[in-house]
C-alpha cells in the first residue's frame, strides 16, 4: 500500500486557492448577491497578489509524492499536519478531538477515508501529531486583525499568511516539522490551519483557501513552511463540519487546479468533481469522486487509449478506475475525450444523476474561467469541458450544477446513445474539425457497460464530410452484418458509396438516376468499420457504421 504524510489541509502548493462559493450563496438574498460582489471584486485583487497562481513548487503530474503523477509515500503513510487556532475575540467552541476524526478516522467520513476510497489505497493519509495533542492554539492578534475586513487575504502580516506563520511559531516547541516534508525536498508538503468560528461569506470572516507564506517561506526545524490552507471550524453549530473541503484542498497539494470559473459567470464541471462544486453534494457529507481527468493527473487511474474501434466493457470508475481515452487515430497531444461510468456509491452516491460521462480536454488551456456554447461570443473554452448528453450547456450558461440528463445516453426524449460529429454535442475539436470520434450504442446506466469506440479516420478528403444529416439515415444489424439506408432525394443524380475504415471503396449500392422521394436501399458486408456516403443534386450526407457477422 502507498500512503501519504501531509501537514495540512493541504492546497496547491501555490499562491492561494480558494474554495468556490458553496451553491445557496449567490441569489438567495439581497444581502448575499451583495456579499457575492464584494467577494469577486477582492478574490481578484487578491489573485494579482499570487492568489490562484501556478505553484513553483508542486504542480499536475509533479505532485509532492512522485513524478508524472506516481504516488511514492511511505509505507508509513502520507504525514499530514492539522493545526487548530482560536483568538481572544473568538474562541473556539469546538472539542480538538473532533478534529482527530475529520482528518484521520479510518471507517467514517474523513481526510483519510475519502482518499483511501477513490484511490483504492493508493492513498493512506496519517499524522504524527493529532489535533488533540497540539489543542486550540491562541494567537497572538485578534481575529478581527487578520481578517481586515478583507476575507483574510489582505496585506501581510494582518492576513492568514500571518496567522499561519503565528501559529506555526506556537507549535514548533513541540511539533517537528522536517516529518511532514514527505519527499525531503525542503519543503513541508502543505500546513492546515482550523481557525475559530464561522465562516458567513461576508468580509469579516475569513474565506476558506490555500495560498503560501512570503519570503518563499519560513524555516522550522530545517524545512520550509511555504504552502498552507485555513477554513473554519464549524458551518452552522459546533461540531458540524464536514472533511469535504479538507478534501478539496488535499486535491490542489497533490497539484490539481480548480475546475469551477473563477468569475462565477459558469459553473464549470458542476457537481461532477471535487474540484468543482461537486464538494458540496450531499450537503457535504457525500463529496463527489474525482472527475476522470483528475483521477489521471492523480496517478489514481491510467486510462486505455483507443486505437482499434470495437465495443469494450465499462465498469463504474468508483470500483474499477477505468477510463478510456479517444482522439484521432488514437494520437496523443493536449486535446482528447475521456469516457468514464460514473454510478451512485460511495462518496458518488449523491451524484446528481449516473451514466456515461464524455470530457472534452484541452491541456494547453489552464482554467475552466472561458466558457464555450454555441452562439457564446466570448473567446477560449474551458480546460475540462463535460459534454452535457441534452445538448444544453447548462453548466457553461450558469443554469444549474449538473442533472441526470447530463450523462449518456440522456434523456429518454433525446435517446443520446450516441456521440460523434454530427450529434449535438459533437466530437469535433475546437476549431470544428472532425477528430473521427465515436461513442456510440450507450446503453442505460449500470455498473458495467458495453460501449462501441472508434477513433479511426476514414479517408475520406475534408471535403467530403457530410453537411447534410438529415437526408441519409439508417438502420443497422450488427449480429448478422446488414445495413439499411434511407435515402430523402430531390430527384435526379445519385450516389451511395461504402467506404472501409481505410477510405477504400467497397461497395457502389447505387449510381445513376433517381426520382425524387424517399428510397430504401440495403447492403450486407463482412465484420468492419464503414463509412455510407450519399451525393444527390448538391447534397452530401455520410454516417459511419459497423457490421460484425
Amino acid at each position: 500500500m502507498k500512503t501519504l504524510t501531509l501537514l495540512s489541509l493541504l492546497l496547491l502548493a501555490a499562491s492561494l486557492q480558494a474554495a468556490p462559493p458553496p451553491p445557496w450563496f449567490p441569489g438567495e438574498t439581497e444581502r448575499s448577491e451583495t456579499n457575492l460582489q464584494l467577494y469577486l471584486e477582492s478574490y481578484a485583487e487578491a489573485r494579482t497578489r499570487g492568489v490562484d497562481a501556478a505553484n513553483p513548487i508542486y504542480g499536475l503530474h509533479n505532485p509532492p509524492f512522485g513524478p508524472d503523477g506516481a504516488l511514492s509515500g511511505t509505507d508509513e503513510g502520507m504525514n499530514v499536519l492539522i493545526l487548530l487556532v482560536d483568538f481572544t475575540d473568538n474562541v473556539a467552541m469546538t472539542p480538538s478531538v473532533y478534529f482527530d476524526s475529520m482528518g484521520f478516522a479510518a471507517d467514517t467520513f474523513s481526510l483519510k477515508n475519502y482518499y483511501s476510497e477513490v484511490s483504492f489505497g493508493q492513498i493512506d493519509i496519517v499524522t504524527l501529531d493529532y489535533p488533540s495533542s497540539t489543542g486550540w492554539q491562541r494567537a497572538p492578534e485578534t481575529y478581527a486583525y487578520y481578517v481586515d475586513d478583507n476575507y483574510g487575504w489582505g496585506y501581510y502580516p494582518a492576513n492568514s499568511q500571518g496567522m499561519v506563520e503565528d501559529v506555526c511559531e506556537l507549535v514548533d516547541p513541540f511539533v517537528d516539522f522536517s516529518q511532514y516534508d514527505n519527499d525531503s525536498d525542503g519543503y513541508v508538503d502543505g500546513v492546515n490551519v482550523m481557525f475559530a468560528g464561522q465562516f458567513d461569506g461576508t468580509p469579516q470572516t475569513i474565506w476558506p483557501h490555500a495560498w503560501s507564506l512570503p519570503g518563499g517561506g519560513v524555516t522550522f526545524d530545517g524545512v520550509k513552511v511555504f504552502s498552507f490552507s485555513v477554513q473554519n471550524e464549524y458551518d452552522d453549530n459546533p461540531g458540524d463540519k464536514s472533511a469535504a473541503v479538507f478534501c478539496h484542498e488535499f486535491g490542489h497539494v497533490m497539484g490539481l487546479p480548480d475546475l469551477y470559473d473563477y468569475d462565477y459567470d459558469s459553473n464549470g464541471i458542476g457537481d461532477w468533481g471535487i474540484m468543482s462544486f461537486g464538494l458540496y453534494n450531499g450537503n457535504s457529507w457525500s463529496p463527489a469522486h474525482f472527475c476522470a481527468w483528475s483521477r489521471i493527473g492523480l496517478g489514481i487511474s491510467t486510462p486505455v487509449n483507443i486505437t482499434s474501434a470495437g465495443y469494450y466493457d465499462v465498469p463504474s470508475v468508483e470500483m474499477s478506475g477505468t477510463i478510456y481515452r479517444l482522439w484521432t487515430n488514437g494520437s496523443g497531444g493536449n486535446d482528447y475525450y475521456l469516457v468514464e461510468n460514473r454510478r451512485p456509491i460511495g462518496y458518488d452516491s449523491a451524484l446528481p444523476g449516473w451514466g456515461v460521462l464524455i470530457w472534452h480536454v484541452d491541456d494547453a488551456t489552464s482554467s475552466n474561467d472561458n466558457q464555450w456554447y454555441p452562439g457564446h461570443t466570448s473567446y477560449g473554452h474551458y480546460h475540462v469541458a463535460l459534454e452535457q448528453a441534452d445538448g444544453l450547456w447548462e453548466l457553461e450558461q450558469e443554469q444549474g450544477y449538473g442533472d441526470q440528463e447530463d450523462p449518456f445516453p440522456g434523456p429518454p426524449s433525446q435517446n443520446a446513445d450516441i456521440f460523434n460529429y454530427w450529434t449535438v454535442p459533437d466530437s469535433r475539436d475546437y476549431s470544428f474539425e472532425d477528430t473521427y470520434v465515436e461513442v456510440s450504442s450507450i446503453p442505460e446506466s449500470a455498473d458495467t457497460v458495453n460501449v462501441f469506440f472508434s477513433a479511426s479516420q476514414t479517408g475520406i478528403a475534408e471535403g467530403d464530410i457530410p453537411d447534410a444529416p438529415g437526408v441519409l439515415t439508417m438502420a443497422v444489424n450488427p449480429a448478422n452484418g446488414s445495413a439499411v439506408f434511407h435515402i430523402s432525394h430531390p430527384g435526379g443524380e445519385a450516389s451511395l458509396e461504402i467506404f472501409d475504415i481505410s477510405g477504400r471503396v467497397v461497395a457502389v449500392i447505387l449510381d445513376g438516376e433517381l426520382p425524387q422521394g424517399d428510397h430504401t436501399l440495403s447492403w450486407e458486408g463482412g465484420t468492419g468499420i464503414y463509412f455510407a456516403r450519399y451525393k444527390g443534386s448538391g447534397i452530401l450526407s455520410g454516417t459511419r457504421f459497423l457490421l460484425v457477422r
